[in-house]
């Protein structure tokens, strides 16, 4: 249910990720990160997501279709 990755110098994070459609909470920050796949909402179980500290520049709109996201971290980023 839970995918921990925080500060490991990732770079990216690959589209196959929204496969694992039962994740509820994914933690990816300080890292590198620089882009949110546009896929993101086939992860219609996430409850929580955590990409601060990244290098993301911008949301996909898609994002918002996540109807069971209550917590979303995205701060320090590079988004305008």
């Amino acid at each position: 249910n839970e995918l921990d990755f925080g500060y490991n110098n990732i770079k990216l994070i690959p589209k196959d990720i929204c496969c694992l459609s039962n994740l509820k909470i994914i933690i990816l920050n300080d890292n590198n990160i620089k882009c949110i796949p546009n896929n993101i909402d086939d992860l219609i179980n996430l409850e929580l997501l955590n990409l601060s500290f990244n290098k993301i520049t911008n949301i996909p709109k898609k994002i918002g279709n996540l109807n069971n996201l209550k917590k979303l971290f995205l701060n320090h980023n590079l988004i305008e």
